[in-house]
């Protein structure tokens, strides 16, 4: 394969024999001829390819107008960024790299769509093993980090979720325990729940499954995984329902890019907040919430979604939904009574993992 001079310019002359950094020589290479004919041909618009035949099946044509040359001079940004790194076998995060071109991107969504495009582009994910998920959620509980700075014990306090592809992690653990929402992390600390529960992890994505919190959640992947998630089918500020969280977790992402990671988490077990569950609870129906219109069109799409992996206690629980016309999130189980999620919703699924002074009754 020819070198690309120009792209190569951009962060020195160097030679390696990345696969990757091939294919951004000759897709480059392509788009600069394109711009050459433009004129010859009276376009209005230039074609980004992908001279790679056994790549064309995976990538999108993806073309350079009038409308679209911002989005694609971010994108032409980001393989550069992503070239340097792979040539010096740098790591950054998203945000970093991000604030590095923050003029150009304007928005930290802009730089994370452009990497979307140049998985589209390309056909190959370039980023993997380079470009870092930035750090979102949180974890407590007996888990220690083992970076090249020291070792971070995340049993002596909640620790943000950085990408620890790269990083060797040791647990004594023997189960996660993941969380939608901070509220519920945080709730959970204050009812002594490391203290119930001192061979658990705690988890939380802060409101949707991030890929830094996946690839944590993966590396530890041979430890039985539960989630704990609001029974309601969509989240008005980030679009996540609780069934989503827990498909993205068990099955992956529908992003193609995020799903070109072994990310899946088979075991993962949906403990509640269960429809099926809520007869136990005295719960107040002041609690329940009428479900809005655009959540209705969501069931019916979380539905059809579910039936193709054939969840039958997903269905069960989007069926009962329909049926009741209501949600319901976990605060309405947490203010029962004092320590009433480790006592009623945890109980059940997790109570062997609890320590012999304490076992829950």
């Amino acid at each position: 394969m020819s070198k690309f001079n120009t792209t190569s310019n951009l962060v020195g002359n160097c030679t390696t024999s990345d696969y990757v950094l091939d294919v951004i020589d000759d897709c480059c290479m392509e788009f600069l001829k394109s711009l050459v004919k433009i004129d010859e041909q009276h376009d209005s618009f230039v074609v980004l390819s992908n001279p790679y035949e056994i790549n064309k099946r995976q990538s999108k044509e993806l073309k350079l107008t009038i409308k679209s040359c911002r989005s694609v001079a971010q994108m032409l940004r980001a393989v550069a960024m992503i070239y340097q790194l792979r040539v010096s076998g740098c790591r950054k995060t998203k945000r970093d790299l991000f604030y590095e071109q923050k003029l150009l991107f304007g928005e930290q969504r802009n730089f994370n769509n452009s990497i979307q495009r140049i998985h589209d582009w390309l056909g190959v994910d370039a980023s993997a093993g380079y470009v870092m998920a930035s750090g979102h959620g949180l974890v407590i509980g007996p888990l220690k980090i083992h970076k090249d700075t020291g070792i971070v014990d995340c049993s002596l306090q909640s620790t943000i979720i950085e990408d620890f592809s790269g990083v060797n992690i040791t647990t004594t653990a023997q189960c996660i325990l993941v969380v939608e929402k901070d509220a519920t992390f945080q709730k959970l600390i204050n009812e002594e729940f490391l203290e119930l529960f001192p061979h658990a992890i705690l988890v939380t994505g802060k409101g949707y499954p991030d890929i830094a919190t996946r690839i944590l959640l993966s590396k530890l992947g041979h430890l039985e995984v539960f989630g704990l998630l609001d029974c309601d089918p969509h989240a008005p500020t980030l679009f996540f329902s609780c069934i989503e969280i827990a498909m993205t977790y068990k099955y992956g992402s529908q992003n193609k890019i995020h799903d070109s990671k072994n990310l899946k988490l088979p075991g993962f077990e949906w403990i509640g907040l269960s429809r099926n569950k809520l007869p136990k609870f005295v719960i107040n129906i002041a609690q329940f919430l009428p479900l809005q219109q655009r959540e209705w069109a969501k069931l019916s799409k979380l539905w059809s979604r579910i039936a193709v992996v054939k969840n039958e206690a997903l269905l069960e629980e989007v069926e009962l939904m329909y049926k009741y016309g209501n949600k319901l999130e976990l605060e309405a189980v947490s203010g029962i009574t004092p320590r009433s999620m480790c006592q009623y919703l945890l109980r059940t699924k997790i109570s062997k993992y609890a320590t012999a002074e304490k076992q829950l009754t």
